[in-house]
């Protein structure tokens, strides 16, 4: 009981200090993503923020390094939290990620009871990035099932703010010349 109280508590009190989105830790996961991106990987950032607005961790999608199909940034960003805070939950946290995490990631969150997520580039947009020229030896495969599907068939709730400052996201994703006229924007 005491437990429960002192999520809820923890909870309640991410809620009145931070406001999410916060542009501050969606640059820091951009930041991560770009770091990535010149490291040759996936160009993908991932970000843990704490409820009094502490980065507690960053990720970045290393499946190639690990040979380890669920290293995902949003996964490497969870578990170096969990370890940070010698904790399997995480409550108060919010994950910013620069693309819409997976269902395995979204699952994770849940799981590790986070207060929400944060992403900037979609699903919608996977389209794109299988046509750009920047990344094209990347394969983007991706189970389609949205990350509002997964929290919405969720027995817990975590808020997800989608779509967060999309265009500097997709920017990390695509050559100025692969940007259709309408999203170049």
């Amino acid at each position: 009981m005491i437990q429960y109280l002192s999520e809820r508590f923890t909870r309640a009190l991410s809620n009145f200090l931070m406001k999410h989105p916060d542009q501050r830790y969606m640059i820091k996961a951009i930041l991560e993503a770009q770091k990535s991106s010149e490291a040759g990987l996936y160009p993908i950032g991932a970000v843990v923020v704490d409820a009094g607005g502490n980065v507690l961790a960053v990720g970045q999608t290393v499946v190639t390094v690990l040979n380890d199909p669920t290293a995902h940034a949003e996964i490497i960003a969870i578990r170096n939290a969990c370890s940070v805070s010698s904790d399997w939950y995480l409550p108060g946290c919010w994950l910013y990620s620069t693309l819409e995490p997976c269902p395995m990631c979204t699952s994770a969150a849940i799981w590790a009871k986070m207060e929400g997520i944060v992403f900037g580039v979609s699903h919608a947009d996977v389209p794109l990035l299988k046509m750009s020229k920047k990344f094209a030896r990347f394969s983007w495969r991706r189970i389609a099932i949205t990350s509002r599907e997964v929290v919405r068939r969720s027995p817990n709730t975590i808020a997800l703010i989608e779509d967060f400052m999309n265009s500097l996201c997709k920017g990390l994703l695509l050559e100025e010349n692969d940007m259709p006229a309408d999203v170049s924007t």
